[in-house]
């Protein structure tokens, strides 16, 4: 599946206490091109077949073992008349190192549900599945929904590839972003 951001369907949305909350710590915090209560809305499709819809959101700042985050949430619905896809992926963003916190991934697909949840503790770089035994990870750690928010942070050139070691799970690395257009 391949999902398009169509123009004019990203809006970001602030409120008062949004600014408010950002403006009381916002000399501590990370500099970045987003806000709470932005939201992106697209169309998955499968080749010319529209399947489903989606959507990522910066749900707003929580605080995760005394550190204030970022909550995002990245939505897939929808599938064909014998396959349908219900996924939900929350991720916590440091706010001051971008570095993820925690991640949680709830999937309904294809008649099976399935969730996991990671603890990541980038200041000794581990992380923890579901209460089992910590693992190593790597600096900086990075999971799948906010690996895409980091990505934004980065100064992308056209035609050039990048390569990362930041996922937290140090098999999945390295992580290969190539930049094919604006």
């Amino acid at each position: 599946m391949t999902s398009t951001i169509r123009r004019g369907m990203v809006r970001a949305l602030t409120t008062a206490a949004a600014v408010a909350g950002l403006a009381s710590d916002a000399a501590a915090q990370a500099r970045v091109p987003w806000l709470p209560g932005e939201l992106a809305s697209y169309e998955v499709r499968f080749g010319n077949l529209r399947v489903g819809q989606g959507s990522m959101k910066v749900v707003g700042i929580d605080t995760v073992r005394g550190r204030q985050a970022y909550r995002t949430e990245f939505r897939v619905k929808g599938g064909v008349a014998f396959y349908r896809v219900n996924s939900i992926m929350d991720s916590w963003i440091d706010t001051r190192t971008l570095s993820s916190l925690r991640h949680i991934q709830n999937f309904e697909q294809g008649g099976s549900d399935r969730e996991r949840h990671w603890e990541i503790f980038p200041e000794r770089a581990t992380y923890q599945h579901k209460g089992e035994p910590e693992q190593p990870s790597v600096s900086q750690p990075l999971d799948d929904g906010s690996f895409i928010y980091f990505i934004r942070t980065v100064p992308l050139v056209t035609g050039q590839t990048y390569t990362f070691n930041r996922y937290f799970r140090p098999d999945r690395n390295p992580v290969t972003v190539r930049v094919l257009r604006r």
